[in-house]
């Protein structure tokens, strides 16, 4: 603790960890709203585009299949061993999502865990972890597929312009601010 002192349980261990790493933090419980979803002919068209059952089983063969899960608990092995199973079910819940403009609560709740730092030789300090976010893989793999869309039909399509770095390859946030800071300097006097 700031002071000096230890905690005396896990739990509020786990709240220092918590306000630390994320300040201001406060439990949100979601409560249903009985919004009215609509979609017209072009959202569900999109969708159409965006999920693919090929998109679906290429991108849900690419997560390794014990990697944590988010708050559902769901493996990607379980989704990757019942695809067969489960893929139209799958695909008509990604295209409501895209379509309705909608996420389902479960998923954009995710589980932090802290993680030791390598390399540190006291691990009694706050800032001697990291935290990691866990999400669930259905969301993860939406995501993938939304991205595979922009990348290979938008983008295509409809090119950045060359100033733009997003989505673009060997450009980043370092790229940017180089741009930027060699701009600034060229304008100094």
């Amino acid at each position: 603790m700031p002071d000096g002192s230890i905690c005396d349980n896990t739990e509020e261990a786990l709240k220092y960890l918590l306000d630390t790493h994320f300040p201001g933090n406060k439990l949100q419980i979601q409560k249903y709203t009985n919004r009215n979803y609509q979609a017209s002919y072009e959202d569900w068209e999109i969708a159409d585009k965006i999920v693919t059952e090929e998109r679906v089983r290429w991108t849900i063969s690419l997560f390794a299949p014990f990697k944590s899960p988010g708050i559902d608990n769901i493996y990607p092995a379980l989704i990757q061993k019942g695809i067969d199973i489960i893929l139209q079910l799958i695909i008509k819940i990604f295209r409501a999502c895209i379509a309705l403009g909608y996420i389902p609560i479960s998923w954009r709740t995710s589980r932090v865990v802290f993680v030791p730092k390598p390399g540190r030789t006291d691990y009694t300090m706050v800032k001697a972890f990291r935290p990691i976010s866990l999400m669930s893989f259905l969301l993860k793999t939406l995501d993938r597929l939304v991205d595979r869309f922009i990348k290979d039909d938008t983008l295509i399509k409809y090119p950045l312009n060359e100033n733009q770095h997003a989505y673009m390859a060997g450009k980043s946030t370092d790229t940017a601010l180089h741009v930027l800071v060699g701009k600034i300097e060229k304008a100094l006097p």
